[in-house]
């Protein structure tokens, strides 16, 4: 053999004395096995922890968004515009998607309903914040004068005689 090749699974000596110093180490060459078991009820727990986490994950930006929708003020520009068409349009897609969104948790004997309604709840929180920001800024048609172009006239003609 030349000076730098290996023998890969030679039962040399060299190899009988790294695998006594693993053992003097305490790593054993021995196959072991360990054999758990899971019990169903705790997967049925750790999924419906985990569907709760994720239905209340968007409460954590209701905060975030809020400061948003504030500092942009209520004036009609472009970046006040993004800012409610995205808090408009983020929670509709969630809303839309939350089938989905529970789907890694749908186990037999699972009940999603809970955390399905929570997660739309607060999607729901979410919009009535961006629908808020619609009327700040006077984009929503909420008085009489905003319906006056759509209001039918009556032309009526008075006759004097005199």
């Amino acid at each position: 053999m030349g000076k730098w090749t290996v023998q890969l699974g030679a039962d040399d000596e060299r190899n009988k004395r790294s695998a006594k110093t693993l053992e003097e180490l305490g790593y054993s060459t021995a196959a072991t096995s360990v054999q758990t078991t899971i019990e169903p009820s705790s997967v049925k727990a750790g999924a419906l922890r985990g569907a709760d986490a994720v239905a209340m994950a968007p409460a954590k930006s209701l905060f975030m968004t809020g400061f948003m929708l504030w500092m942009t003020g209520s004036g009609v520009h472009l970046f006040s515009i993004m800012i409610v068409g995205m808090s408009l349009f983020n929670p509709i897609k969630a809303i839309m998607a939350v089938n989905t969104t529970f789907k890694r948790f749908e186990l037999p004997g699972v009940n999603l309903a809970g955390a399905k309604l929570k997660f739309i709840a607060i999607q729901i929180v979410a919009l009535g914040m961006g629908i808020w920001k619609l009327n700040k800024m006077g984009l929503l048609p909420v008085t009489s004068a905003d319906w006056m172009a759509t209001m039918i006239t009556v032309k009526t003609q008075n006759e004097f005689s005199g």
